[in-house]
């Protein structure tokens, strides 16, 4: 009662509302402890709808030293996990709606965030970074661009008391982006007290920063940079907590005195596979929670297996990679990974350099090693990739192991046989891949009178099993009478290489609801034992038998090629009554011999492709979609067709009946190399009004789309490869939805419909290899345009008219048309983005003379092949094959510019190397410049280095 006095006297409903938050949502906070606060108000570094992992941010708050020891000394990993889930709890936090394992804040909660941290939290998207008082910002964050230049990080120079530097990527965001060197070499020194630093997913091929000025670094996030090698001033940040090196695919090494790292917690270098070793001294790094890999090395320079015996609180997931170098088994004991009950996920490796050719010594020696790397009893999840011993250990199979839920053996050349995997009672997932002398699985994989073997599996799927023949699933229990239910629960099956199974499937599979099998070819699928099949996908296997309407109700997914396919109960190829397969959508047929009939029976059928179908000439006349109650009719019976494509050599195809699509139902129309094809379905393209896309390519017996209009809901047209086409479509302007028109390689168009300009939502538009194009309609493009790009017209005169009118256009490319001879006299457009010229394009110098100065919105700037006489000294982002040009403008480049790529200029080239070229000062801003396609922080060792 008192608690809820205090609740209905608290001043907090008395604040002053302009904030818009809701005064029980200040409430909620309110009551918050103060270290749930603390986590709380640190959240506002996050912009709205951000998805973030739990992990994520509990690495940012013991980073950031927002989560602080309590005094029974338990672990920050595990007050930050309860932190969280507190948050959690009381609705703060929420499972994201798109991925389950992500988490978000209710713009709301997120509003309340910012309002509590104050001055202390800074997102460079704010709005209101004029009134800040950048002395009180400790933590920082900004979206990371495609090219983010030095303008962007003016306002860091300000924030000399940071301690949080995180650039984050929302979601549809650029995947790699480019940074300036400026950051690196000059901003991030002047960071004294930072603590949190991320430059994740950069281009970064060299660190230019020295963490020598950084000592109070405790996290430290370099995942997905190029990075080769780090500084060894890495070696001084003593404070370090968290290093994160994920899938820094070309980092060759770790620092050499790793071992000085003794606070470090997490070492993640999953992804890193050019590491060939762990640096010498790793058992020093007593605190270690998280190691995602341990390389074991060669020579006396490196940590060994042993190593790992210190590090006693190690959880989670490791990889062990490189046991072939493993000199003595019985450093393998000493790892003592069967003590190691926080470990969750293992994965052992040996190296990819053994093949499959027998070495008794080795495989004995193998055997050895993986015996005595038995992990605790409590693992879920365990892989043994490219061992080469001759068989498993008895440890492998102990039912024991009750809560191990995933198995992977991949590539085990030399085992010839698998360990009794059924008396794993938890187990949900087994992978069974590239075991090339395995060629029986009898009843030994079950357990000898086990009762119920694989209990839990739900996904089992064989992998590149050559000489694989028989699979006993014919399991007879103790008194050898009654059968043993196997696979209960089993949801996808998969069998794919594996070319000399025979005989069939198991006769039950009750649970199953996927079922793929390729390259199977002495294999019978029969579908008659699975009554929940809901996806199918065969190729290439002896014979798929399937009895209608009994084996196909529930399948929604179908995928058909490169078999035989047996239909009981009807004749043809696909056959079936209206509540046989009402249920099935997308289907795929190709490389099918022969057809046969589509009765009413594919209703609600969503997706249709057909490809590789060479003797296909007429719907009508092969009766392929031919209802024998309905002759003469097809497609048009189906409720729901969304999407037809019938591409890849369906080449005798030569035209179709009217009725064979049906009107108003479908979206999607894809029609590829059918050259004999002289005609579209007339009917169906006047009156279909949901027809959005539609594609034409490589059909060179049409001349012409249709004779009547196109329906006016297209939205995309797509003309391609069509040698014979002459004309598009003389109704254009009714196409009054129409967004992305794309024409290419049709070498006898000559023209463009006059009322092109009349679409009025126009966005891009792509003409590409026509020769025979001579001009565009006189009144233009449509000024809605914002993409414009014609290549490889060798007959055009001119470039649209009135092309300075176009107020939206972006992007503008023109590229080997000779026969424009001059540059529009009234220019471009001062709104450009992007300005590409390539080619034999003749109008340089119309260019230089109208100014470049002019287009104040040019980010991107592309010259290819300019004559020698018209450039000196040229200010452009994309410079080739100009090899008279040896510097650049002399008051400098564009400070928006933030991309610049040379080619083959070799004068240029000499002047812009890093601080030495008389050209560097003025490209040092610049994020991402490469010359001949080298990206110029690349450390100079590897630029004869293929990857």
């Amino acid at each position: 009662c008192d608690l809820w006095e205090d609740i209905l006297d608290s001043k907090i409903w008395d604040l002053p509302q302009q904030s818009g938050i809701l005064p029980v949502l200040r409430l909620s906070y309110h009551h918050l402890p103060s270290y749930l606060k603390r986590c709380f108000a640190y959240c506002a570094i996050f912009p709205k709808d951000y998805e973030f992992y739990e992990k994520e941010l509990v690495f940012l708050w013991i980073g950031g030293g927002i989560i602080r020891q309590s005094k029974n000394n338990e672990q920050l990993e595990d007050l930050g996990s309860q932190c969280f889930h507190d948050l959690v709890s009381r609705s703060i936090f929420q499972p994201s709606s798109r991925n389950s394992c992500k988490f978000v804040m209710h713009d709301l909660v997120h509003d309340l965030a910012q309002l509590v941290s104050g001055e202390t939290i800074f997102r460079l998207e704010e709005a209101n970074v004029i009134s800040r008082r950048f002395e009180r910002v400790r933590h920082s964050s900004y979206v990371r661009g495609g090219y983010d230049g030095r303008s962007k990080f003016e306002v860091f120079y300000q924030t000399e008391n940071l301690r949080t530097f995180l650039p984050i990527r929302i979601r549809g965001g650029t995947i790699c982006s480019y940074i300036t060197g400026i950051v690196l070499s000059d901003l991030l020194p002047k960071f004294k007290r930072l603590r949190v630093l991320s430059l994740q997913r950069y281009y970064i091929g060299e660190l230019l920063v020295s963490f020598e000025d950084l000592k109070l670094l405790r996290y430290l996030n370099l995942a997905d940079t190029m990075i080769r090698t780090l500084p060894e001033s890495t070696n001084s940040l003593l404070n370090l907590e968290i290093l994160i090196l994920r899938n820094c695919s070309r980092l060759k090494k770790l620092p050499s005195k790793m071992r000085n790292l003794i606070n470090l917690h997490h070492l993640d270098i999953k992804g890193a596979n050019l590491l060939r070793e762990m640096p010498l001294g790793m058992q020093e790094l007593k605190n270690l929670r998280t190691l995602s890999n341990f390389i074991v090395g060669k020579g006396e320079a490196v940590s060994g297996l042993e190593d790992l015996k210190n590090l006693k609180f190690l959880g989670g997931e490791l990889c062990i990679s490189g046991l072939e170098n493993v000199n003595d088994s019985q450093k393998a004991r000493e790892a003592t990974l069967c003590e190691k009950q926080n470990l969750k996920t293992l994965s052992l490796e040996w190296g990819s350099q053994f093949d499959n050719s027998r070495d008794e010594v080795m495989e004995e020696y193998a055997v050895g090693v993986l015996d005595k790397l038995q992990p605790h009893k409590c693992i879920k999840n365990l892989t043994i990739k490219q061992y080469n011993g001759a068989r498993f250990p008895s440890w492998l199979g102990d039912p024991l192991f009750s809560k191990m839920e995933v198995l992977k053996l991949e590539n085990c050349w030399n085992c010839t046989s698998l360990p009794s995997l059924g008396l794993l009672s938890s187990l949900r997932e087994l992978a069974i891949q590239g075991l090339t002398k395995l060629k029986s699985i009898g009843s030994e994989v079950y357990g000898k009178g086990f009762s119920k073997p694989f209990q839990s599996l739900e996904i089992l799927s064989f992998e590149n099993l050559p000489e694989w023949e028989y699979w006993d699933t014919n399991i007879k229990g103790n008194d050898h009478a009654d059968h043993v239910e196997i696979f209960p629960r089993l949801h996808k099956l998969s069998i794919m290489e594996c070319p000399k199974l025979s005989g069939k499937l198991p006769e039950l599979l009750p649970s199953l609801g996927t079922l793929v099998v390729a390259t199977c070819q002495k294999l019978v699928v029969s579908l008659s034992g699975f009554p929940v099949l809901c996806r199918l996908e065969v190729d290439t296997c002896k014979e798929l038998v399937c009895r209608i309407p009994v084996d196909s109700k529930l399948i929604k997914t179908m995928t058909i090629s490169n078999s035989s396919l047996l239909i009981t109960g009807c004749k043809g190829m696909l056959y079936g009554s209206p509540t046989d397969s009402s249920m099935l959508k997308p289907m795929t047929i190709s490389n099918i011999l022969e057809f046969g009939k589509l009765t009413p029976g594919f209703e609600i059928l969503e997706t249709l492709a057909i490809g590789n179908s060479e003797q296909i000439k007429s719907w009508k006349q092969h009766g392929i979609f031919r209802s024998d109650k309905k002759p003469g009719q097809g497609l048009h019976m189906l409720a729901y067709p969304e999407e037809v494509s019938i591409e890849e050599n369906c080449i005798s195809l030569v035209s179709f009946p009217e009725l064979i699509f049906p009107p108003n139902k479908l979206h999607s129309l894809r029609i590829g190399k059918s050259t004999a094809l002289k005609s579209l379905p007339e009917a169906m393209m006047a009156s279909n009004s949901l027809l959005e896309r539609l594609r034409i390519s490589r059909c060179d017996s049409l001349t012409f789309i249709t004779r009547c209009k196109l329906p006016s809901s297209l939205k995309m047209l797509e003309i391609l490869h069509c040698q014979n086409m002459q004309c598009l479509v003389d109704g254009i302007r009714f196409l009054e939805a129409l967004e992305y028109l794309y024409i290419r390689d049709c070498p006898k168009l000559k023209s463009i419909p006059d009322s092109l300009h009349n679409l009025n939502i126009l966005q891009s538009i792509y003409i590409w290899n026509c020769p025979s194009l001579v001009s565009f309609p006189e009144r233009g493009l449509p000024n809605c345009i914002s993409t414009v790009v014609i290549a490889n017209c060798e007959k055009l005169e001119a470039l649209p008219n009135d092309m300075h009118r176009l107020n939206f256009l972006e992007h503008l490319r023109i590229g080997q048309c000779p026969s424009i001879l001059s540059f529009p006299e009234e220019g471009f457009p001062t709104n450009l983005a992007s300005l590409v010229i390539g080619g034999d394009v003749k109008m340089y110098k119309g260019l230089i003379q109208w100014g470049l100065h002019r287009l104040t919105a040019l980010r991107r700037l592309e010259i290819d092949g300019c004559p020698d006489d018209e450039v000196e000294c040229f200010p452009n982002e994309e410079m080739g094959n100009c090899p008279n040009l040896a510097s650049f403008p002399e008051l400098g480049l564009p400070s928006s510019l933030t991309q610049l790529y040379i080619d083959h200029c070799p004068l240029l080239k000499k002047e812009c190397k890093m601080d030495k070229g008389r050209e560097w000062s003025k490209i040092a801003h610049i994020p991402c410049v490469e010359i001949d396609d080298k990206f110029i922080y690349e450390p100079q060792e590897s630029a004869n280095e293929n990857f």
